[in-house]
Protein backbone atom coordinates (compact mmCIF):
# COMPACT_ATOMS: atom_id res chain seq x y z
CA UNK A 1 0.00 0.00 0.00
CA UNK A 2 2.57 2.79 0.66
CA UNK A 3 4.55 1.76 -1.85
CA UNK A 4 3.08 3.14 -4.78
CA UNK A 5 2.69 6.40 -2.57
CA UNK A 6 5.93 6.33 -1.45
CA UNK A 7 6.77 6.40 -6.14
CA UNK A 8 4.48 9.12 -6.48
CA UNK A 9 5.85 11.34 -3.83
CA UNK A 10 9.61 10.08 -4.49
CA UNK A 11 9.12 11.65 -7.83
CA UNK A 12 7.66 14.15 -7.38
CA UNK A 13 10.14 15.50 -5.04
CA UNK A 14 13.78 13.83 -7.32
CA UNK A 15 12.20 15.17 -10.65
CA UNK A 16 11.77 18.20 -12.10
CA UNK A 17 8.09 18.56 -10.80
CA UNK A 18 6.81 20.27 -14.35
CA UNK A 19 7.23 17.15 -15.82
CA UNK A 20 5.33 14.72 -12.81
CA UNK A 21 2.25 14.46 -15.21
CA UNK A 22 4.17 13.22 -18.17
CA UNK A 23 5.53 10.34 -16.19
CA UNK A 24 4.11 7.16 -16.69
CA UNK A 25 4.28 4.76 -13.17
CA UNK A 26 7.44 3.76 -12.26
CA UNK A 27 8.22 1.24 -9.41
CA UNK A 28 10.36 1.83 -6.63
CA UNK A 29 13.25 -0.05 -8.17
CA UNK A 30 13.36 1.73 -11.03
CA UNK A 31 12.73 4.95 -9.52
CA UNK A 32 15.88 4.40 -7.40
CA UNK A 33 17.71 3.42 -10.16
CA UNK A 34 17.15 6.24 -12.45
CA UNK A 35 17.81 8.99 -9.79
CA UNK A 36 20.67 6.84 -8.37
CA UNK A 37 22.18 7.58 -12.39
CA UNK A 38 20.99 11.17 -12.58
CA UNK A 39 22.94 11.72 -9.41
CA UNK A 40 26.31 10.30 -10.51
CA UNK A 41 26.21 7.53 -8.23
CA UNK A 42 27.19 3.53 -9.06
CA UNK A 43 25.26 0.79 -7.06
CA UNK A 44 28.54 0.61 -4.45
CA UNK A 45 28.78 4.26 -4.46
CA UNK A 46 24.96 4.54 -3.04
CA UNK A 47 24.99 1.09 -1.74
CA UNK A 48 27.61 2.25 1.00
CA UNK A 49 26.61 5.73 1.82
CA UNK A 50 23.44 3.66 2.73
CA UNK A 51 25.19 0.49 4.83
CA UNK A 52 23.83 -1.63 2.50
CA UNK A 53 25.91 -4.40 0.41
CA UNK A 54 25.80 -3.57 -3.20
CA UNK A 55 23.65 -6.91 -4.44
CA UNK A 56 20.99 -5.52 -1.41
CA UNK A 57 20.71 -2.59 -3.58
CA UNK A 58 20.60 -3.82 -6.93
CA UNK A 59 17.42 -6.32 -5.84
CA UNK A 60 16.25 -3.32 -4.56
CA UNK A 61 16.30 -1.82 -8.40
CA UNK A 62 15.07 -4.79 -9.95
CA UNK A 63 12.18 -5.18 -7.45
CA UNK A 64 13.31 -9.10 -6.17
CA UNK A 65 13.28 -7.12 -3.02
CA UNK A 66 11.38 -4.84 -1.55
CA UNK A 67 13.19 -1.87 1.17
CA UNK A 68 11.65 -1.51 4.58
CA UNK A 69 10.80 2.01 5.17
CA UNK A 70 14.01 2.86 7.43
CA UNK A 71 15.98 1.96 4.13
CA UNK A 72 13.88 4.10 1.90
CA UNK A 73 14.60 6.74 4.01
CA UNK A 74 18.32 6.38 3.93
CA UNK A 75 18.16 5.76 0.22
CA UNK A 76 16.22 8.84 -0.19
CA UNK A 77 18.50 10.85 2.32
CA UNK A 78 21.51 9.70 0.49
CA UNK A 79 20.29 10.71 -3.30
CA UNK A 80 19.16 14.40 -1.63
CA UNK A 81 15.42 13.69 -2.10
CA UNK A 82 13.17 14.19 0.02
CA UNK A 83 10.34 11.74 1.31
CA UNK A 84 7.22 11.16 3.27
CA UNK A 85 5.12 8.30 3.18
CA UNK A 86 1.39 9.32 2.60
CA UNK A 87 -1.67 8.18 4.46
CA UNK A 88 -4.03 8.70 1.90
CA UNK A 89 -3.71 8.64 -1.97
CA UNK A 90 -3.35 11.96 -4.02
Amino acid sequence: MYTNYFVIYFSYICINKNLMSNLAPMSIGSEISRVRKERGFSQLQLANKVQITQQQLSEYETNRRSPSKGKLQKIADALGCEWRLLDKPV
